[in-house]
Order: structure tokens, then C-alpha cells, then sequence
């Protein structure tokens, strides 16, 4: 499995044992992050679990990653 480059919105959760929470709006592209990340393994499903300003669903996915 190749690197999977993408530009995101995350913040570290030491609860997540060091993992970093990636947010993707459902009709938006991966927002700005201020890391350039190389995704290494999804971990689950995106679920539902909160709505944003606008309404829409927030989906979160779990991703290990290193910072380039």
C-alpha cells in the first residue's frame, strides 16, 4: 500500500494513544492542516458524530501518520 498524501484539518488527542483525528466535511475536500502528513493506515469507518456550523454531518476518521 502506497503513502497516501492529504492536506487535513487534525489535532492531537493523547487519549488516541498519539493517533491524530482527521475531520472531512461530507460536501468539502480535506481541509487546511498545518502539517503536511503522510496517512499511513485508516483506522475504522468515518462515523457520524457531530454537525458543523452549517449543518452539515462531520465525519471522523482515525489515521496513523508522520509529519514530512
Amino acid at each position: 500500500m502506497y503513502p497516501i498524501y492529504k492536506t487535513i484539518t487534525c489535532f492531537q488527542d493523547s487519549k488516541l494513544g498519539g493517533l491524530v483525528m482527521a475531520r472531512n466535511f461530507e460536501s468539502l475536500e480535506y481541509l487546511v492542516c498545518p502539517y503536511r502528513l503522510i496517512v499511513k493506515q485508516v483506522i475504522g469507518n468515518d462515523q457520524p458524530l457531530e454537525r458543523n456550523q452549517l449543518g452539515a454531518p462531520c465525519f471522523f476518521t482515525y489515521l496513523i501518520f508522520t509529519i514530512i
